[in-house]
């Protein structure tokens, strides 16, 4: 008879040897255990699930990734390297591993490393072979099998191969005896290159825009209906009453009916409108429904009134159309997805306009927002103080603030009313260490070993938030006749280039912000925010050398702007539109000289990317304008004022028909021909002096002289 223990050892691709770690000792160390976790640091080498709460401080790390259990693995001894090897990545002295650039392990990362060392340990079973039989001949043959993953997971997998090789001789088992590819790098193994492009997709202003515009309807509107129906949901449900006792009620609404000379309501279909009665007379539906024989009678006598289907629910903003059909606040079950709706599109909405990570949305908390007045008592600036846990070697993070505008402080405000009326109404109450979280599931029992909102959750949230509103912009187009082209242009949700649903996740909210600070300084978000404005404020949160990298992304993005800007200036230039004002001649002579470095190859391609590169360094003191153009010489430049230490052009002092560093090009064309049409009528009002009237003048002669040179 075969028993449990030999079919697990023929199984087994591992072999023991003398030694090991000591199962008693605790397996997290206690430098990472938090300082105020509610969880004890317990968990020892040798127990069957090692707990990881007491040291992961970030709320959005899932539940299942807070545990190693021994019955995610296929073999107990395979268990047992895994614990090993995560135990080693907490405590090892990594200080001779910085040539493969090894690390200790983050505890919030351990069970992800679990993962790919059980996904390695089922592949050399599957190929029939050993740890200790491990080569590099089938180490290049696994990585070849595995190029279709990126590089950067590639880096991963090798650095874990790398790990183990390191920890070998600490190890209860045979391991790997040599040095992994040997000293090459990992980049250098899997071919990746350090990337200057962020390749998370920015959300197109076209998608995003009616999405912001439903979050903020949400917010100011959707969520007072939720609410409102989910009181009188929860009132039915609460009033439990005697047969004798409900019959009395029901007559005396019919009598409060009939004394006010009113009629039963219906609906279209000519069905009582239990919703309505149940309501008004404190009754559950079920109740008044058992009892339709009275209500019949009630009809009979006192006629019955149409209800209005849209009645009492909130109009769509810019449109008189009601956000929902059917009897205001009788949204029964379905209030509880609304409820999630609610909490997504604070999320969308703190996500695009501050540009927090999902660890940092996630995390924020009761009191976290702090409002500074001026000395008239009004709002001046908004504070969101949380914290970062990206690249921390603290394991609790690190506070910062967040200077924001004042909608991310409404988002704050309604998190605030959706968690008071989830704390009151949920049966079982939030643990100590989430009780002042904002962001929390909105179940009704805590069923769950977390109630924040967890890693990727928000994404799903996200997800199903906008096609919600699209489907709801759908179908209040199909009844609105007249203003169905309004309501679809401003709340439909349109595909992306492909044609297919655009798939939302949380990094790409930051990027779109980081693109619009960086692109469009003076860009309208929504219909409304100015992310101008947004940027200056925003921008003051992250002075300096920000350790968000908030900064850093920005000036990525910035970059990449430049460098679109002048390739197209170089592109106008080759098809015949030369680059105009004082610096376009110059100009014009540096993209005639690359032109003929990149014809004098001859049978060669030209690759954009040896374009770009040519064109780079002219792309380097490029600051895109509104008139103009400026390639920054400050020696050169009319607008630096002497012991001026700026780093750019002060364009309100810009002149740019004389200064040199000026480049006026085809873009610029719409906005100088708007300043002409502007000063002309300008020049047309009454009452204007002989030196005003020339100062126009004069004036419009400038313009027109950008005009004339933009269209060489």
């Amino acid at each position: 008879m075969t028993t449990a223990t030999s079919i697990w050892e023929s199984k087994s691709v591992l072999r023991p040897k003398a030694g090991g770690i000591d199962p008693a000792q605790l397996f997290i160390p206690p430098h990472l255990v938090l300082r105020q976790s509610p969880h004890p640091n317990i968990s020892r080498v040798g127990d069957q699930e090692i707990d990881l709460r007491c040291a992961i401080a970030r709320p959005n790390v899932p539940a299942y990734a807070r545990f190693i259990r021994s019955t995610s693995f296929d073999d107990p001894t395979e268990y047992k390297l895994a614990v090993e090897v995560l135990f080693l990545g907490l405590n090892f002295d990594h200080f001779a591993a910085e040539r493969w650039r090894l690390s200790a392990l983050h505890p919030s990362n351990l069970h992800n490393t679990a993962y790919c060392l059980r996904a390695l340990l089922r592949r050399m079973r599957e190929d029939g072979i050993s740890l200790h039989e491990v080569k590099q001949d089938w180490l290049d043959a696994w990585l070849d099998s595995a190029r279709h993953l990126d590089s950067t997971t590639l880096i991963k997998w090798i650095g874990l191969w790398r790990r183990i090789a390191l920890y070998t001789p600490l190890l209860s088992f045979e391991g790997v005896d040599f040095l992994p590819w040997g000293e090459r790098s990992a980049s250098r193994i899997t071919g990746h290159r350090a990337r200057t492009e962020n390749k998370t997709p920015r959300i197109p202003e076209e998608i995003y825009g009616p999405a912001m515009r439903w979050a903020f309807f949400y917010m100011d509107h959707a969520l007072d209906d939720v609410l409102t129906s989910r009181r009188w949901l929860e009132a039915s449900r609460s009033h439990r009453a005697p047969p004798w006792v409900s019959d009395e009620r029901l007559r005396r609404y019919v009598a409060e009916l009939r004394r006010d000379g009113k009629r039963v309501p219906t609906k279209a279909d000519g069905e009582p409108a239990w919703f309505i009665i149940a309501r008004e007379s404190g009754l559950s539906i079920a109740v008044v429904q058992a009892r339709r024989s009275l209500i019949e009678d009630a009809i009979a006598e006192l006629g019955s009134s149409l209800l209005d289907e849209e009645q009492g629910w909130a109009s769509l903003s810019g449109c008189a159309e009601p956000w929902r059909t059917g009897i205001a606040g009788q949204l029964g079950r379905a209030s509880s997805r609304e409820i999630q709706h609610c909490i997504a599109a604070c999320y969308l909405v703190i996500g695009v306009l501050s540009g927090m990570r999902d660890s940092e949305v996630t995390n924020l908390r009761d009191g976290c927002l702090e409002i500074e007045l001026n000395h008239a008592g009004n709002p001046m600036r908004y504070i969101v103080r949380g914290r970062i846990f990206k690249g921390k070697k603290d394991i609790e993070g690190a506070e910062h603030k967040w200077v924001v505008i004042e909608p991310v402080a409404r988002a704050i405000a309604v998190l605030g009313r959706i968690k008071a009326h989830l704390t009151r109404t949920r049966r079982s109450g939030l643990s100590p260490h989430q009780a002042d979280l904002l962001f929390i599931q909105p179940t009704e029992s805590s069923v769950s070993s977390t109630l924040a909102l967890t890693e990727g959750m928000a994404n799903g949230y996200l997800n199903s938030f906008v096609d919600h509103c699209h489907g709801l912009a759908l179908q209040a187009a199909q009844r609105c006749g007249a203003e169905a082209a309004t309501v679809k242009a401003l709340f439909c949700i349109p595909p992306d280039e492909r044609g297919f649903r655009w798939q939302w996740t949380s990094k790409q909210l930051r990027r779109t912000l980081a693109w619009f600070i960086a692109n469009q300084p003076f860009g309208v978000a929504a219909g409304r925010i100015q992310f101008g404005h947004a940027a200056d404020l925003m921008f003051e949160g992250y002075a300096g050398t920000s350790p968000s990298g908030f900064r850093d992304e920005i000036e990525q993005e910035r970059e990449l702007a430049r460098m679109t800007d002048i390739v197209e200036l170089y592109e106008d230039h080759i098809s015949g539109h030369s680059p105009g004002g004082p610096f376009g001649r110059r100009l014009g002579d540096e993209f005639d000289s690359i032109q003929r470095q990149l014809e004098a190859l001859p049978g060669v391609v030209v690759s954009d990317e040896r374009r770009n590169k040519m064109l780079k360094n002219l792309a380097v003191t490029l600051h895109p304008g509104f008139l103009n153009d400026c390639f920054y010489y400050p020696d050169h430049a009319l607008c630096r004022l002497s012991g001026d230490t700026d780093q750019g052009p002060r364009w309100s002092a810009c002149q740019p028909a004389k200064c040199p560093n000026s480049c006026v090009s085809q873009k610029h064309r719409v906005a100088i021909t708007e300043c002409i049409d502007d000063a002309q009528t300008m020049k047309k009002v009454p009452g204007l002096s002989n030196v005003q009237v020339k100062t126009i003048a004069n004036q419009i002669d400038v313009y027109e002289s950008l005009l004339a040179s933009s269209n060489r």
